[in-house]
């Protein structure tokens, strides 16, 4: 056992003992000692003889210890104890408590729960982080790639550079744009927008303003954002949203420093640091004509690439210790009681709202925890729900046009339509999606489901599918026991079906007409693939197929593909 140390109480005569098992001991003799002990970076539990102590009632000191150190164990030496005191001391907390006289006895107990313990090893190594310090500008990290982000935060924030913010929604690329503008010492205001918030036909006249009479509902002169921002810092969050025309218009802020109100024929100089921040692939964008080139080269001066939750393990503890203690303050309420199982459980989660979903998470348990301790099973409840629910948000802020189905289409039959979701109490219970037709319909060529995708729904004569309680009933659920019935088939099978396979090209169309359906099927199948092949994960997924995270959920929503159905 490596740097594995626990704390003995009245126990000096077991050090040699333990020293042979590679066990550090650090002998305390009061209890006193014991609530002054700050260093605990290898103590792995607690041992203290019971029939000595007289400070304080046994019982009382584990509840103690267990309170200031959850993930410790305690264990108690107690020669000869009745039952009955046994009994008091396990509900108190303790790990084990032994009454054989015999120091073997004791080093078997101590062997045994620390060979036992899974979570705190992987505590500790997490806290062995070269970071020193824990908080910049507000924002709690233990993590080295974080700390290399606010060191670039520190070195720019007293420049003019335009500074470009990616990351994942809920890293806190926000919270990153205030921290450059409180080192700045600027002296104007932080001015924040969601441009993905704005409609593209008002976009011009909240960044630049505009003069009374310009349009319908223009009745006085107004301020852009720019304006406001003057002397300050302008951070146009989601800008991947604005439109070309618009984008134009920044670009030429950038290069001049000089802005024009819709309407009006007077320049205005602002002194302005724009800091931008996206969650889309601004490159990918560029390379399909979404974004201009140029716009993105003014911008991607300094670039600051937030690293998702899931990258930085040493954090998720340590955030959510962070959370619990600030929501138990703000609400004064007790600190919820947490089992071991759930910190695993919230190492292995991918968070796919990143910290904001986690710190939702925590004030939630703060709020509705009661005597009983939050588990892993709880977690994956709650987790249930809530992942679906940030995915949609992620997928649908880059909107997809959806078909809409012909008015001479048959509706289809009650025999075919998806088993509806039995109600659920819980108020993260998912709504269902339509499914994605990737061949918009036109009244010359009505839209047939079977003509480039395998169907999600089962026909008539085919069993039903089983679904799962929470999931949307549109997905049906991958089982070993049951094999796939119906369109709904894999790739290979899909690929071998030589009908399916024929192209026919209609010379009517351009070669884009053509081939879209063709591209779009066997992107289809090859995303069904990777995620047979990686059982759902959607981090791994977009690893093997090469693309972000993002793309893969806007692609998983537009083939109505449910991660959850390839989990066994």
């Amino acid at each position: 056992m490596k740097d594995v140390e626990i704390v003995g109480l009245y126990c000096r005569e077991f050090s040699s003992g333990l020293e042979n098992l590679g066990i550090k001991l650090r002998s305390v003799e009061s209890v006193n000692e014991i609530r002054s002990i700050q260093n605990i970076e290898h103590v792995r539990a607690f041992l203290f003889r019971v029939d000595v102590i007289e400070e304080l009632e046994p019982s009382q000191l584990v509840r103690n210890l267990r309170r200031r150190w959850p993930l410790l164990d305690v264990i108690c030496w107690f020669p000869n104890a009745a039952g009955s005191d046994v009994r008091k001391l396990i509900r108190a907390g303790a790990k084990d408590v032994i009454v054989d006289t015999y120091p073997t006895a004791i080093f078997d107990s101590i062997e045994e729960v620390i060979s036992n313990q899974t979570i705190l090893p992987k505590v500790q190594e997490l806290a062995e982080s070269p970071v020193s310090r824990t908080n910049f500008e507000g924002m709690k990290s233990r993590s080295s790639k974080m700390w290399d982000i606010f060191e670039t935060c520190e070195q720019v924030a007293e420049t003019p550079a335009t500074v470009l913010v990616i990351g994942e929604t809920g890293t806190g690329k926000e919270l990153v744009a205030r921290a450059i503008h409180r080192r700045s010492k600027r002296s104007g205001r932080f001015v924040a927008v969601n441009c993905g918030a704005i409609a593209p036909e008002l976009i011009d006249s909240e960044l630049f303003g505009h003069v009374k009479g310009t349009f319908t509902g223009a009745i006085e002169n107004k301020k852009g954002l720019f304006e406001h921002a003057d002397g300050g810092t302008l951070f146009l969050d989601e800008l991947g949203n604005i439109p070309l025309d618009a984008q134009y218009r920044l670009l030429r802020v950038l290069q001049e420093g000089k802005i024009r109100a819709v309407g009006s024929s007077e320049e205005v100089t602002v002194d302005v640091r724009i800091v931008a921040a996206t969650n889309a692939s601004l490159q990918d964008m560029v390379m399909t004509g979404e974004f201009r080139e140029d716009l993105f080269y003014r911008l991607n001066v300094i670039r600051l690439d937030i690293p998702a939750l899931r990258e930085r393990q040493s954090d998720i503890l340590f955030l959510f210790s962070h959370f619990s203690r600030t929501y138990t303050e703000q609400y004064e309420l007790k600190r919820p009681k947490i089992d071991d199982s759930l910190l695993d459980a919230l190492l292995n989660y991918e968070w796919p709202g990143n910290v904001r979903q986690l710190e939702n998470f925590v004030e939630r348990i703060v709020l509705i925890s009661g005597d009983s301790p939050i588990t892993a099973q709880d977690f994956y409840r709650w987790a249930e729900h809530e992942a679906p629910l940030l995915e949609n948000n992620i997928q649908s802020s880059t909107p997809i046009p959806q078909s809409s189905t012909p008015a001479s289409q048959a509706p289809m039959p009650a025999s075919q339509a998806p088993t509806p979701v039995p109600p659920h109490r819980d108020m993260y219970a998912s709504q269902p999606q339509q499914p994605y037709a990737p061949h918009h319909p036109t009244p010359q060529q009505p839209y047939t489901p079977q003509q480039h995708l395998p169907q999600h729904a089962p026909p008539a004569s085919a069993p039903s599918t089983p679904v799962h309680p929470h999931l949307n009933p549109a997905y049906p659920v991958h089982s070993s026991e049951q094999p796939m019935t119906g369109p709904m088939m894999g790739a290979q099978e899909y690929m071998e079906t030589p009908k399916q396979s024929e192209f026919v090209p209609d010379l009517g169309k351009g070669l884009k007409e053509n081939i879209q359906p063709l591209l779009e099927k066997y992107e289809y199948l090859y995303i069904d693939a990777c995620m047979k092949q990686q059982r759902g994960r959607v981090a791994k997924t977009a690893e093997v197929a090469g693309i972000s995270r993002r793309t893969l959920l806007q692609k998983m929503k537009k083939y109505n593909i449910d991660k959850m159905s390839y989990r066994d």
